[in-house]
């Protein structure tokens, strides 16, 4: 038994020391892989750069020259490097060479390769390179069982563009559980006004959460030979195609979208009011002000607040809206009223001028300062007039207080 301790002990004393010696030896191979790296890297970054900075024949012989596999892969590598911050005659030389050197060629093997960083790597360059050649491998690898692989697919696919790379990419929005659709729909948005036509054309056939990233994409990038689309989508049964819808058609919306956006003021779910107050607003156009004075009185309170903004935009005849509502019988349209005037400093700019030399900027002023007694408590009033710098126009509201307001005996 003694002796089968000792060859027991004498096999794992033998495991641990070849354990120890293949570690160390291993270490060893991998600092001298990396320092031979470094050391042919070094060599080869300023010989790129001359050859890049001249068109001499000893540069280009030079660089044409036989090349041991490691020095081969090391200088495309730097290659790939250069790609990245070079354009011109720079780029155009980086590409021959890649391509007379068979790089390319492998690269477009490698898609294909059983290793996943391997493929990874390789989709990457075909990316930077843009070879209309690597297209068909940049598509068959969105089908890659691994995820970050397929990502790197689209990312190409994105940075090369053109019919085919898009068409690859909108269907990828559309397959919503092997794809992230935020990550797919900012690729596309990279793309260009071009795509705008894909992803409606793709729209009906997408699911809930794609086609919210389509239209998030096609706001951004449409123009008004895009508004018949988003006017269709106003008629969606989901309010969050709505909301978006009314949202582009404020940002490129013209005339022709005013009737369908009053329409859409009566929406039944707020969040399509609100971003529709919001989008007349930015339209700027007047002739929706009796619809948003309506919504003053919106039982929500976003969408309130929303038609106080978007009247706060409208000029002369929105801020005259926003005044009048002073006067509504309906507290909620007079406090949102009120309150966007107050926010927006117009109110205290009008009531200025109840110190004017000009009898009927007196009247406006007296005017709005008898709107305001009559919306604001005393109290209310009082901490109004704290808010105004001018003194004198506080006492001349104090006055017209005394002799309008209901709480002028309390007062006094």
């Amino acid at each position: 038994m003694t002796q089968f301790y000792k060859i027991s002990l004498l096999i794992l004393a033998l495991i641990v020391l070849g354990l120890t010696g293949y570690i160390f030896f291993r270490r060893a191979y991998i600092w001298f892989i990396s320092w031979d790296d470094h050391r042919r890297s070094s060599y080869w970054k300023p010989v790129i750069k001359v050859w890049l900075d001249s068109s001499s024949r000893e540069a280009d012989e030079f660089m044409y020259s036989a090349l041991s596999a490691r020095d081969l892969e090391i200088v495309s590598g730097l290659c790939m490097e250069y790609i990245k911050n070079h354009d011109g005659m720079a780029r155009s030389k980086l590409l021959q060479w890649l391509d007379e050197r068979g790089c390319i060629d492998q690269f477009i093997r490698q898609v294909k390769s059983s290793n996943r960083w391997e493929r990874a790597r390789a989709i990457e360059s075909l990316g930077l390179i843009k070879n209309i050649e690597a297209e068909a491998a940049l598509v068959s690898a969105l089908e890659d069982p691994v995820f970050d692989v397929r990502i790197r697919a689209a990312r190409a696919l994105g940075l090369m563009g053109g019919q085919k790379a898009r068409t690859a990419l909108v269907s990828a929005l559309g397959d919503e559980g092997r794809w992230s659709v935020i990550r797919i729909a900012d690729i596309l948005g990279q793309m260009g006004s071009y795509v705008v036509n894909d992803l409606i054309r793709a729209f009906p056939n997408l699911g809930s959460s794609s086609r919210i990233a389509a239209l998030d994409v096609i706001i951004r990038l449409a123009n008004t030979s895009h508004l018949q689309f988003l006017l269709s989508c106003l008629l969606d049964k989901d309010v969050e195609v709505r909301t978006r819808a009314v949202t582009g058609l404020g940002r490129i919306g013209n005339a022709t979208a005013l009737p369908s956006l009053i329409y859409a003021l009566h929406d039944r779910d707020w969040p399509v009011r609100a971003k529709t107050a919001k989008a007349l607003g930015n339209l700027g156009f007047t002739h929706p002000i009796p619809a948003l004075i309506d919504c003053l009185s919106d039982r929500e309170w976003w969408v309130r607040y929303s038609a106080a903004e978007a009247l706060s935009k409208l000029g002369e005849e929105g801020a005259e809206a926003l005044i009048n509502s002073l006067s509504s019988s309906d507290v909620f349209c007079r406090d949102q009223a009120f309150s966007m005037l107050q926010s927006s400093g117009d109110l205290a700019c009008r009531l200025e001028q109840i110190i004017s030399k000009s009898p009927e900027a007196v009247a406006k002023a007296q005017n709005i300062a008898v709107k305001l007694i009559d919306h604001l408590s005393l109290q209310g009033f009082i901490d109004f007039c704290e808010t105004l710098p001018n003194p004198d126009v506080r006492t001349s509201l104090w006055m017209i207080f005394q002799r309008y307001s209901k709480y002028s005996e309390s007062a006094a």
